[in-house]
């Protein structure tokens, strides 16, 4: 029992993650689980390193959509748009649900933020290293406040939610 908030952390953080991650790859991308299965064969057939080459290209799709959430939401009409959006704010959301705590949810929140920036970093060195600082400061104010505030916010109303 001692070691169940750490654990309830750690559980809310994998879900909240695959929850914004699988949104934007099988809603905003148009991928089908056929595909999603492809990977994980690789995966067990040539390790992690058979996915080298895949990698980077799938990195850069899934952080591309979520880097932008405000730029997408009011650039054009279709509905996949706010995918980003709604994908930020349910792994926030269930995030805080598992965790039960709200400020922990709010700081996990920022978390996945820091984390979505981090692989659009790391994705944009693939393309060449001097275009990271370019294209991470060419962002809008406001892309970085929905980034970082939806998960953060929605992860504390769940959290508020189960803690009573």
């Amino acid at each position: 029992m001692l070691f169940m908030p750490s654990i309830r952390g750690i559980i809310s953080f994998i879900v909240g993650i695959s929850f914004i991650f699988g949104i934007v790859y099988f809603v905003a991308l148009g991928h089908t689980l056929t595909e999603f299965t492809h990977i994980l064969i690789a995966i067990q057939l040539g390790g992690w390193g058979g996915l080298t080459l895949l990698t980077p290209a799938l990195s850069a799709s899934v952080t591309d959509y979520l880097i932008r959430p405000y730029t997408l939401a009011t650039a054009s009409p279709p509905a996949q748009t706010f995918v980003p959006i709604a994908a930020l704010a349910i792994g926030g959301f269930v995030t805080g649900l598992i965790r039960k705590h709200p400020l922990n949810a709010f700081f996990i929140g920022v978390i996945y933020a820091i984390i979505i920036v981090i692989a659009y970093g790391v994705s944009l060195i693939f393309s060449g290293p001097f275009n990271i600082l370019p294209s991470i400061l060419g962002l809008s104010l406001s892309d970085f406040f929905l980034l970082f505030l939806t998960p953060s916010i929605m992860g504390f109303i769940g959290g508020i939610l189960t803690a009573i």
